[in-house]
């Protein structure tokens, strides 16, 4: 036994001996007899440059692969693409970088290290990969375009009460381009360059889920209003912001912001100008309307014993809701704020319907939670008649400046109807100023009072 290990032992010695013998006489002919600066056996995207000085390979590989730049790429998506010539866009491969690997390989090194790459030129396995350089912003301005083209917006789940049923409709995945993975993926490719790859695409997941619907099988809180489809610039306002809101989930302790949802009412946001309340007065401005979607709401969540944070009457009464009811928004200014002080998430959901705007608040109830009813309570205010004397008009003539216009005082209680029997609540009470009847007199002729 001892005898076959001695010459398994004697065996491999020699061919180590002989491995090592040729190693030497191929590294020394490779250092002698090369008649250039980069190493025998090396190669740069599978081209042989062993033996070339590096202005010699950096040629190679410009005549080899620079007319690959020339061909048309096209970038597919989703049925979509873009074609283009990567000349076009500022691209190159890096020659300089890849002959500057291979001319280190020929630079002295330590006696294994020296060896290990020795070895790996022998064997032809030095390989150096020829990057892709491109004009990262140039080639992003291409997909962006294809990106418009490809991406959709992800449908959420909705609830919707058909057919005197509650019917949970679940959520549809969106698709968005990916602009840095496409780029990271051209710039992985070697030459030659395809002449198609497929853009990176992810799906772009819905903001509420069936599952997230599921258990929410009440209607805590709801209420319509009435408006004029005739009015148009007014109409389309409040379906922006009714599209806003619908279908938001608002989870226990969160607090909910009318205009961070809705957003800014702007000519961007495709809104138009309408009437609005600005003080004592009516005036156009963008987004006029959508206190009519705030107010809605607002009664709703009356209805369904939310915490308000925020809220903020108008200086006039509106025509569409109760006195006291009313909510108005302003950009930046004032808000309808409210915290989901239940344990479950609140979803509300909202639509244009026969003429009507509708909020419904969907959550969980208790069978033994108390009920809630809104009640107002309203006293009319009556405007004071003012007169202003006018010398240069004829005596006795009246003119009237203002027919003036009541005003409220307005006070909301929640009724809360439980196994304990009805209790009263006082919400709110709002001040809604009457408007003057002003009416100009004529004195011309007669003598001013002292």
């Amino acid at each position: 036994m001892n005898t076959l290990y001695i010459k398994a032992g004697i065996i491999a010695a020699l061919i180590c001996l002989q491995m090592l013998a040729a190693l030497s006489a191929w590294s020394f002919l490779n250092s002698t007899q090369a008649g250039g600066d980069i190493p025998r056996g090396v190669k740069i995207n599978d081209v042989p440059v062993g033996g070339l000085t590096g202005e010699q390979a950096r040629r190679l590989l410009q005549e080899k692969f620079a007319g690959n730049l020339e061909e048309t790429l096209v970038i597919h998506a989703a049925g979509e693409s873009v074609s283009l010539r990567p000349v076009d866009i500022g691209a190159n491969f890096g020659y300089a970088g890849a002959v500057g690997k291979a001319l280190a390989l020929g630079e002295p090194a330590g006696v294994l290290a020296g060896a290990t790459r020795n070895l790996a030129l022998l064997a032809g396995m030095q390989n150096i990969p020829l990057p892709v350089q491109i004009h990262r912003s140039k080639l992003a301005g291409e997909l962006k375009t294809l990106q418009g083209r490809v991406n959709t917006q992800p449908r959420p789940a909705t609830i919707l009460w058909q057919q005197n049923r509650r019917a949970v409709f679940p959520e549809e995945y969106g698709r968005k381009l990916d602009i840095d993975a496409t780029l990271d993926k051209v710039t992985a490719l070697r030459p030659p360059l395809p002449s198609r790859i497929d853009a990176v695409t992810v799906p772009e997941p819905a903001r509420v889920t069936a599952k997230d619907l599921e258990p929410l099988k009440n209607i805590l809180g709801e209420c319509a209003t009435g408006l004029d489809p005739a009015l148009e610039n007014r109409t389309a306002n409040i379906a922006l912001a009714v599209n806003s809101l619908n279908n938001t989930l608002v989870k226990p302790g969160a607090i909910f912001s009318f205009n961070e949802r809705v957003g800014e009412r702007s000519l961007g946001n495709g809104y138009s100008s309408a009437p609005v309340i600005d003080g004592n007065r009516t005036a156009e401005d963008l987004g006029g309307g959508i206190c009519q979607v705030s107010s809605t709401l607002y009664h709703a969540l009356l209805t369904a014993n939310l915490e308000i944070v925020e809220r903020h009457p108008h200086t006039k009464t509106v025509g569409y809701i109760s006195p006291g009811l009313d909510a108005t928004v302003v950009d930046g200014q004032k808000d309808l704020r409210f915290r989901n002080s239940r344990g479950h998430p609140v979803f509300i959901t909202g639509l244009l319907e026969g003429g009507h705007v509708k909020i419904q608040l969907w959550g969980v109830m208790s069978d033994n939670e108390p009920r809630i009813e809104i009640e107002t309570r309203i006293e009319p205010l009556n405007p004071k008649t003012i007169i202003h004397k006018n010398d240069n008009m004829p005596l006795g003539k009246q003119t009237v400046l203002s027919e003036g216009e009541r005003g409220y005082v307005a006070g909301v209680y929640q009724v809360i109807r439980g196994t304990y029997g009805e209790t009263k609540k006082l919400v709110t009470r709002d001040y809604y100023a009457p408007e003057n009847r002003v009416i100009i007199v004529g004195t011309g002729g007669a003598s001013s009072p002292k």
